[in-house]
């Protein structure tokens, strides 16, 4: 089991440490790191200033805080190696945070209008973002499409930044049962594995709502073209990755299709994802 100081001992350290728990992750809590109530317990645990963090033997500082700076100040001011940083996890964590409440209004909007369709995600991972549409959407068919063995070389060779993609070779840690396990409407759940868009098999379906979160060019620009024609009025689309720098390929995708279907774009107000909605008329 690793040992760790989580930097940061207010909500976010809490709500980190917590996510943590649930999931039953092998870390072991030495210290909480916090520079103004250094010397201080927290829920009976240390609470020290960073200053002090060469005197404890740990193997990961986990980053409980959105302040940016904070990394490089701990390599820089407190002589912390690079390697032992992680501030992605809970940037990551508050990030999916935003679309899952994002995504609880839109089903409120579904209800009031009365949208009505499946749901979908492309880019599954291990299901931590599909859990939560299975979960808001419990009556709707889920069809979840990925490789659930990373990117695919297709894809990968029309990015380009070939090199920076493929050193997410970690998205392949992911099995079917894994995303499966995590559904709370497993028997809605339609599982389509393999390379998108040929796993699309041509359903005769509506859709109510749609997560694009595949990283790259190609499966992005083909969910679009796929999906939206199939989207039901008022119905919406999230594409992840809009704004993130290491995945460029996802707004060429979005801008060209942009430039062939009148659609419009707006961010939800996390970190990175656009939405997309198909116009809806109330009818009088």
């Amino acid at each position: 089991m690793q040992r760790i100081l989580v930097y940061g001992a207010g909500v976010g350290g809490e709500r980190l440490l917590e996510e943590m728990r649930i999931n039953s992750e092998p870390y072991s809590l030495v210290a909480f790191v916090d520079k103004r109530i250094g010397g201080t317990l927290k829920n009976g645990v240390d609470v020290i200033f960073p200053e002090d963090i060469p005197k404890y033997d740990y193997d990961i500082i986990f980053v409980a805080t959105l302040d940016t700076s904070v990394p490089d100040t701990l390599v820089k001011q407190f002589k912390v190696s690079p390697e032992k940083i992680n501030h992605s996890r809970y940037f990551n964590s508050v990030e999916i945070s935003v679309r899952i409440r994002a995504l609880e209004r839109f089903k409120d909007l579904c209800d009031i209008y009365n949208i009505i369709g499946s749901v979908a995600e492309v880019g599954v991972y291990q299901g931590d973002f599909a859990k939560h549409i299975n979960r808001c959407f419990p009556e709707s068919k889920l069809y979840l499409y990925d490789t659930f063995e990373g990117f695919s070389d297709k894809d990968v060779l029309k990015e380009e930044n070939k090199q920076h993609v493929k050193a997410y070779s970690h998205y392949s840690n992911t099995t079917v049962d894994l995303v499966l396990s995590k559904m709370p409407n497993r028997e809605n759940v339609i599982v389509r594995k393999g390379f998108f868009p040929d796993t699309a098999i041509r359903e005769d379906e509506t859709y109510a709502f749609v997560s694009l979160d595949a990283d790259l060019y190609a499966p992005t620009y083909e969910g679009l073209c796929y999906f939206y024609p199939k989207m039901a009025g008022g119905g919406v689309i999230f594409v992840h990755d809009y704004y993130a720098p290491e995945f460029t390929g996802v707004r060429k995708a979005v801008t060209e299709f942009m430039r062939r279907t009148e659609i419009a774009i707006s961010p939800i107000g996390d970190f990175s994802t656009i939405s997309i909605m198909k116009p809806y008329c109330i009818s009088h």
